[in-house]
């Protein structure tokens, strides 16, 4: 298993849960459900692949973007009416989930753009 794979958790923790019987010996026992429990915080608890910082959308209602996400006090939003995305001020997103459900942080200008 030299080869890092990319997963989805949820397929993996209901594959184990399907399979648990035959997991755990072919038969119920009374520690089988703490022991699926087990199991699937393994799974729950291994860390990602993905980058924490990478440019994705956020879910304003679960995690508001603070002044450090916005580049020039913007963040890129999700206008739910408009069905576009389009810059925003961060703290006005932060303040109206129902009408920026969705954000992400403004990219880095490139180097030679920055001058």
């Amino acid at each position: 298993m030299s080869e890092k794979r990319i997963v989805y958790a949820e397929d993996v923790i209901q594959r184990i849960r399907d399979l648990a019987p035959e997991i755990l010996g072919g038969w119920y026992n009374p520690y089988m459900e703490n022991e699926l429990e087990q199991l699937v915080c393994i799974v729950e608890s291994t860390p990602t692949a993905a980058d924490t910082d990478v440019q994705r959308w956020r879910k304003t209602a679960e995690c508001p973007p603070t002044e450090n996400d916005a580049a020039y006090g913007k963040v890129i939003a999700f206008y739910r009416w408009a069905k576009a995305a389009q810059a925003a001020k961060w703290d006005f997103v932060a303040g109206a989930p129902d009408t920026f459900p969705l954000w992400m942080p403004m990219p880095e200008l490139p180097e030679e753009k920055r001058s």
